[in-house]
């Protein structure tokens, strides 16, 4: 049986090619699950799938396709009820036409046009027939088989060397810019044009970006402008364009030396004209060069132009993933980042268990006056920046900076069974690493820079919580806003890293904790039991948490007299403690307290 090349676009982009020589059953899917465009054999037709299950304008058996002869081909409307729109005629339902090919008719969103299967060898220099009009519009074209057996030895070495060409361009495409330049290159190499250019649309009309001249022509004036007539017949109709022969008689301004112009568009991913391959061959600049633009030479630019629309492409998706690295690296760190890459739909809002760390700095108003604009921008820009580095160095996520306040996550956007030792690990190395930042700025500042650091584990809705024009990583929800009160507590307590139960029970023992006592925080409702984490914990540590722990029971206990007892001793020793400062000023008003009282201490602020 004959055979056709079926062709199916959606919105003037191919998304489907094929070459059928058996009738051939076109229609919407049966199910879900039924792919796009995948032919299955079948009795006496294959069935081909062209439109999506919701398509209801096209029905599950919709066309028979059968291929007559060369050129000719007969359809059948397969449908119930409905009818078929061929040009002017509608065909109901069970009716039957034969048609020429090529041809073109609409099913549903797509267009599917059949063309001819072209079964004569390929001539490399076959002149357009004298009906084509001097301005030709190419369809989408294909280029046939070719089997190089029934080519002459002169045709097979400059199809071969057609497709060295156009292959050294993609992959130039695929790994550097100088592509443009390639391409323009390849106009006047493999088209024999005289003049190659690479154009970009802009807002401010055509700029040429890549330009190749033919070294043995006698005159190209490269630097002649394109013609601008041509370029927007192009853009708007987005078709090749060619204008030759008879054509070019009445040629004026930019083509008046011009034997000979074709112009091809460049798209960008959503079939919109971005650019153009432009190429002309110039009157007497080359006397062995053919006058005719043939078919073959347009199939050549159109390829040659998808190949500079591929390249632009990568670029873009090159520098968008640069952007989107150096954006992700403010927060994550570089091996994160790239991962995010790769899979963005980790940034997707989910509720999830993390460890959220809030690190305030202490005194900022009045360091602050101090410094002076300048120079509290440059102290604030040296802290958080060590701090940031603290948390990145322990595989953390920097949340968000709120004047002078650095917040941080882990768990999340990737799981992090550990999360709570990670955060404390970081919290441990800030506080190590304060002495340092402080040495730097005393001279400056006069005093030392202290922060208070708080963390909490918990549930919390983690994602975008900036907007779409902001990007900003994080979490919303109880979970956080305890961070916070935990962070503001440090300055009630008078030590430097408070956590809250749920973080301590993550924790082993290789951790320096003690508990300090059970607080209700403003505007959360239910107490939280807090714990201190001390980054250089030294040998009397155990002693002063076990005195600690003994005093802390007694009050619990509402025996106040007996806690007092325990932290005066306690004191004498390590009169520095001010967690133990603080029991005791919480102890000595409640000593005479008569009937029972909470040992919850209701803290004054945030």
């Amino acid at each position: 049986m004959p055979g056709l090349r079926l062709e199916i676009y959606r919105h003037d982009r191919l998304v489907h090619a094929d070459e059928i020589h058996r009738p051939v059953e076109l229609g919407r899917q049966q199910a879900p699950r039924e792919p796009l465009f995948h032919s299955q054999p079948g009795a006496s037709a294959d069935r081909l799938v062209v439109a999506p299950i919701e398509e209801r304008t096209v029905s599950r058996r919709h066309l028979l396709v059968e291929p007559l002869t060369f050129d000719r081909l007969r359809i059948t409307n397969l449908t119930d009820k409905g009818t078929v729109q061929l040009d002017d005629l509608l065909m109901e339902p069970g009716a039957t036409r034969e048609l020429d090919m090529p041809y073109q008719l609409n099913v549903g969103d797509y267009q599917v046009r059949f063309v001819p299967v072209q079964e004569a060898t390929v001539n490399l220099r076959t002149p357009p027939s004298t009906e084509e009009s001097p301005l030709i519009k190419s369809e989408l074209l294909s280029v046939p088989l070719v089997d190089l057996a029934l080519l002459g030895p002169h045709q097979s070495e400059s199809l071969l060397a057609w497709l060295q060409e156009i292959t050294v361009l993609l992959q130039s495409a695929a790994h550097s810019e100088d592509f443009f330049q390639r391409a323009a290159a390849a106009v006047v190499k493999l088209v024999g044009l005289d003049t190659g250019r690479v154009l970009l649309y802009e807002e401010n009309g055509w700029q040429t970006i890549a330009s190749s001249t033919r070294t043995q022509a006698v005159a190209c004036p490269v630097q002649r402008e394109p013609s601008h007539r041509m370029l927007e017949n192009m853009r708007t109709q987005r078709r090749t364009m060619t204008r030759q022969g008879t054509g070019m008689s009445n040629a004026r301004g930019s083509l008046m030396d011009v034997e000979a112009v074709v112009v091809s568009p460049i798209v960008d991913r959503d079939g919109e004209v971005i650019g153009a391959l432009y190429g002309d061959r110039v009157r007497g600049a080359s006397p062995t060069a053919a006058p005719e633009i043939t078919h073959a030479d347009v199939l050549l630019m159109e390829t040659l132009a998808c190949g500079v629309g591929a390249g632009l492409a990568r670029l873009e998706q090159e520098h968008a993933a640069i952007e989107a690295q150096v954006r992700f690296e403010q927060f994550f760190t570089p091996e994160l980042a790239k991962q995010l890459m790769v899979d963005p739909n980790l940034l997707a809002g989910r509720d999830t268990d993390v460890t959220l760390l809030f690190c305030d700095i202490r005194g900022f108003s009045g360091i602050s006056e101090r410094l002076g604009a300048a120079g509290t921008m440059q102290w604030i820009n040296d802290v958080l920046g060590t701090l940031s580095e603290c948390v990145l160095r322990h595989q953390g996520v920097l949340v968000d900076y709120i004047g002078d306040e650095m917040i941080a996550m882990w768990g999340a956007p990737v799981e992090q069974p550990d999360h709570a030792r990670l955060a404390c690990r970081a919290a441990v190395e800030i506080w190590q690493t304060m002495p340092q930042i402080s040495q730097r700025w005393q001279e400056r500042l006069g005093a030392e820079t202290r922060v208070g650091i708080g963390i909490n584990t918990g549930l919390a809705r983690v994602g975008n919580i900036g907007s779409q024009r902001k990007f900003k990583y994080g979490a919303l929800g109880n979970t956080v806003n305890l961070c916070s009160r935990v962070q503001g507590a440090t300055k009630y307590l008078q030590t430097g890293i408070l956590l809250t139960a749920q973080t301590r029970a993550r924790l082993d023992e290789s951790f320096a904790v003690r508990r300090l006592c059970q607080a209700r925080v403003v505007n959360i409702a239910e107490p939280v039991t807090l714990f201190e984490l001390k980054a250089s914990p030294g040998e009397t540590w155990a002693e002063l948490c076990q005195r600690y722990e003994e005093a802390l029971d007694e009050f619990d206990r509402q025996h106040c007299e007996q806690a007092m007892s325990l932290l005066r001793d306690l004191l004498n020793k390590f009169p520095d403690d001010g967690p133990s400062l603080v029991l005791l000023s919480r102890a000595v008003p409640l000593r005479d307290c008569v009937g029972e009282f909470s040992p919850v201490w209701e803290l004054p602020g945030k």
